[in-house]
């Protein structure tokens, strides 16, 4: 840089300029693989499922065993803040002790694809 602080050269702009290029790339490369992990676990989750309704049965993992109006009350096992500073949205993640199960609604011995369900979509 020059002796003047309000001066820089051109050459010191470039150098910044190619500093905040490769930070954005390499956020964005972040933010893609994230991405893939997140599509990859929701197929992952998706197949075993299915496998587990077509081992319990159509009836048994159905959107019919879901809480209804009608089913006790129940809170979220995990609740998220949204907390904004400086333009910069930041989400916590806050778990509540206990939450129901919700494996519990498709009955006490259920295969192992549903249990494996739970924790490959899990946050």
């Amino acid at each position: 840089m020059s002796s003047d602080k309000n001066e820089c050269s051109l050459e010191d702009v470039c150098d910044l300029l190619d500093k905040l290029a490769l930070t954005q790339l390499h956020l964005m490369e972040d933010k893609m693989r994230c991405e893939l992990g997140i599509e990859s676990s929701i197929n992952n989750g998706s197949i075993h499922l299915a496998k587990s309704r077509y081992i319990m049965g159509q009836s048994s993992v159905s959107k019919e065993r879901l809480p209804t109006e009608s089913s006790p009350e129940f809170t979220a096992s995990i609740t998220c803040n949204t907390v904004e500073e400086d333009y910069v949205k930041q989400v916590k993640v806050i778990e509540t002790q206990g939450g129901i199960n919700p494996i519990h609604w498709f009955g006490v011995l259920v295969p192992q694809n549903l249990h494996k369900a739970k924790v490959t979509t899990a946050i």
